[in-house]
């Protein structure tokens, strides 16, 4: 596999001769260098995608702003769509034939394009609820641009219409899942069973009896339909001027049905209102599609299709034997219509009887078909090769689609596709990448100084004032620590608490800037800034800092004039560095572990104030009403038999636990020498929330620890402990060689529910393939 994964088009999105895929055979969507692309979406004449980071890019004709880049110009390649989504995370995205609307990762839905019948559910002012004759005032609107009028081809009235992506704040609060975009209609579901639809309502496509427009959102009721009250909608789809929708495990449909589009067993006008799929209603749906006049779904059971609508141009994909039959009827029935038709869902044999597929998509004359095995099949219209089979012909049933592989790789494995208008796309799986995060060691030692609780000395400046303190802090001053190895608790110094304080937080924190300079002059008052440095020099002698001497030193020299030779600047060791001295040592330790190795009773020795500043955990426990904040010594064989899954030593994980508590990393290369202790340590940072040492430890895995024989345990380790990035991976290479990983015990032992993950994606082809064991992963 690729590891960026492939993006294919074939057939034309936008203007013939203009949008890049005006040839007959399949090409890579090219401009996504370095994109990993996760879904998409066509409409009548544009396209755009999501990728893994969340952005969105669109492509093809761009009138009436579809694109959502701001003007109305067409882009023959993908370009990323700014605004207001430049810091929005985008999940989801649906075209319809002239608008596009997208959710992003907090629910909020955003829409732009054209709005005539107010499809993108934006009330401006001026603009009615209901549209009439009148021609809507649109001039105060921002990203407003009304098309240039050609009077010799058309006569239409100002069309309004967005050029950049708008929030729709009718749904302001809420949570938006799902969205799926008509001809010029708009449906939307929440949680909780709700649903919502605006936009053109001339055949009832918006699900609800009244207006013919709706610029406003409207909830649409599926109750009278049989559909249990809160059911929760799983699909949505819009086709022309008809809609779908599975909530409650039942397919309701809607809207315009001359062609017998809705599937309801009969030719009429329109249906006005949701009701049930009489034929369907004992089949759980995994996949629903409406196009322009027809419409398909795949069963959850057997992977089964089933097509119904209009099949003007075999996009029921029957065969030809089957299609006469509905060329005939049509001819001999009492509808005005000759186009040949099917009322009633009808299953899709010929190449795909034996095939279980995964999804479909449905153009406006062609249909599209994925598979379990992530097999592409196509059928219907394919005038501009947008079934992929390399000629300008209709395909009356199932045609299979060869995708070009890259040298030396496996055939590409299709993760998502998508039909439209002469228009198809898909995307390949990709390797997941794994990242680690930059860590908060910096932020959760700066607040150690104000962590009064686990002090275990005081400071008293001028023979009075008292400030708490760390002996562990305030040792990272080796002649500091030489001091303090011999005193109590009590640390006298001759000088002022501001002074000091400064003083500490150099010591604590590390660096020293302006601002930090400018707030420690303020609370000293009124007093002269040569003096203010002195004092600095003073306090920074009595505790051994002579980074913070010297610096003091520079800027009295700068102040007076002076011209006195300063020692060059040697800043402290990094924290982590001095900390890495006290990982199980007995200096300075205020808390114990202990656990039994052996029948001997180990001792892990550590420090309070490291452990609450680096754990949210440990910070609990010890300050709240835990047992352990009262404990001398806490006893860890408990997490320790919970978490040694692996070969390791008991303990050890543990203690390299804290050894990253206390520097903010593993070691260099010790995970390397130490293999068998990675899945401890997964287990213990899930245990004690440490997400970046959890990372650390999913790129180390990732990089060095995956094989054919061990990633189906793998991949339910990652699936028990919340390891995303390795679940992910894990799930990428059972998806390239699940024909190898079916075949040993770790897959046979693999949770039902989690095989059934990948088996719902791909299932193995043969019983007998990838006997060597060997991974063949790019």
């Amino acid at each position: 596999m690729s590891e960026w994964g492939d993006v294919f088009g074939f057939g034309v999105c936008g203007e013939p001769q203009q949008a890049g895929f005006n040839e007959l055979s399949i090409s890579r969507v090219s401009h996504l260098q370095e994109i990993r692309v996760t879904a998409g979406s066509v409409g009548l004449a544009h396209a755009a995608l999501v990728s893994d980071t969340g952005h969105l890019y669109t492509f093809g004709k761009g009138k009436y702003g579809r694109l959502g880049n701001g003007y109305e110009s067409n882009n023959n390649y993908p370009m990323k769509v700014s605004g207001v989504l430049k810091k929005k995370r985008v999940v989801k995205v649906s075209c319809g034939a002239f608008h596009t609307a997208v959710v992003t990762s907090n629910g909020e839905l955003y829409t732009f394009g054209r709005n005539d019948s107010g499809q993108l559910g934006v009330v401006w002012k001026n603009t009615p609820s209901t549209t009439t004759t009148a021609k809507t005032d649109v001039s105060n609107l921002p990203h407003y641009n009304l098309p240039n009028k050609d009077k010799e081809k058309e006569k239409q009235e100002e069309i309004p219409l967005l050029t950049e992506p708008q929030m729709v704040n009718f749904f302001s609060g809420r949570v938006v899942q799902n969205v799926a975009c008509g001809t010029n209609h708009t449906l939307i579901s929440l949680g909780r069973g709700e649903l919502y639809g605006f936009g053109d309502n001339s055949f009832g496509q918006v699900g609800v009896i009244g207006e013919k427009k709706y610029f406003a959102p409207v909830k649409v009721s599926l109750e009278l339909s049989g559909v249990e009250f809160g059911a929760p909608v799983s699909l949505i789809s819009c086709g022309s001027s008809f809609s779908a929708v599975v909530a409650g495990r039942k397919l309701c449909t809607w809207g315009k049905n001359d062609k017998g589009q809705c599937g309801q067993g009969f030719l009429t006008e329109f249906i006005s209102a949701p009701a049930l799929v009489p034929t369907l209603a004992k089949i759980d749906i995994r996949s629903v599609s409406c196009g322009l006049e027809h419409m398909g779904i795949v069963s959850q059971s057997d992977g089964a299709v089933y097509m119904w609508g209009s099949n003007s141009h075999a996009q029921l994909g029957f065969g030809d034997i089957l299609n006469t039959v509905l060329v005939m009827s049509a001819q001999e029935s009492s509808s005005s219509t000759q186009t040949p038709f099917c009322v009633n869902p009808r299953q899709v044999k010929e190449a795909l009887f034996n095939k279980r597929c995964y999804s479909l998509s449905c153009g406006s004359y062609h249909t599209a078909v994925l598979t379990e095995a992530r097999e592409v099949f196509t059928f219907g219209l394919g005038d501009f090769g947008q079934l992929g089979n390399n000629v300008a012909s209709n395909a009356s049933s199932p045609y299979h689609v060869r995708l070009p592989a890259h040298k030396g790789e496996h055939k590409p494995l299709v993760a998502f596709l998508e039909a439209g208008g002469r228009f198809s796309l898909c995307g390949t799986i990709f390797k997941p990448l794994v990242t680690i995060s930059s860590g908060t060691f910096k932020e959760d030692t700066d607040q150690i100084l104000a962590f009064d609780n686990y002090s275990d000395i005081q400071i008293i400046a001028n023979g009075n004032e008292r400030t708490k303190a760390h002996k562990i802090m305030l040792s990272r001053s080796e002649q500091l620590q030489n001091l303090i190895k011999d005193l109590g608790q009590e640390l006298p110094l001759e000088v002022d608490p501001v002074p000091l304080a400064l003083a500490l937080n150099y010591l604590y924190k590390g660096d020293f800037n302006e601002q930090a300079e400018r707030e420690f002059l303020n609370k000293a008052g009124n007093i002269v800034p040569i003096d203010f440095w002195r004092q600095i020099v003073k306090a920074s002698e009595s505790l051994r800092l002579e980074y913070l001497r010297d610096y003091s030193l520079r800027k009295i020299q700068t102040l007076s004039g002076a011209k006195d030779v300063v020692p060059a600047l040697v800043p402290l060791p990094h924290l982590g560095d001095h900390l890495s001295n006290f990982v199980n040592k007995d200096l300075f330790h205020d808390i114990v572990f202990t656990y039994e190795n052996s029948g001997v009773q180990e001792y892990v020795y550590a420090h309070k104030v490291i452990l609450a500043g680096r754990c949210e955990r440990f910070r609990n426990e010890f300050s709240g009403n835990f047992a352990e904040s009262k404990m001398a010594a806490i006893p860890i064989d408990g997490i320790l038999d919970a978490t040694n899954a692996g070969n390791a030593p008991t303990g050890v994980a543990f203690k390299r636990m804290l050894y990253y508590l206390y520097t903010g990393n593993i070691g260099d290369n010790w995970l390397e020498e130490n293999p068998d202790v990675a899945v401890d340590l997964l287990m213990l940072s899930n245990e004690y929330g440490l997400d970046h040492l959890k990372q650390c430890i999913e790129s180390f895995m990732v990089t060095n620890a995956i094989d054919v024989e061990n990633v189906s345990s793998l991949f339910q380790l990652a699936n028990t402990y919340e390891a995303t990035q390795l679940k992910a991976f894990c799930e990428y290479f059972i998806m390239c060689e699940i024909d190898n990983v079916a075949m040993t015990e770790g897959w046979k032992n693999l949770d039902s529910e989690l095989a059934q993950q990948i088996t719902s994606k791909r299932k193995p082809v043969s019983e007998n393939a990838g006997k060597d064991g060997k991974c063949t992963l790019q």
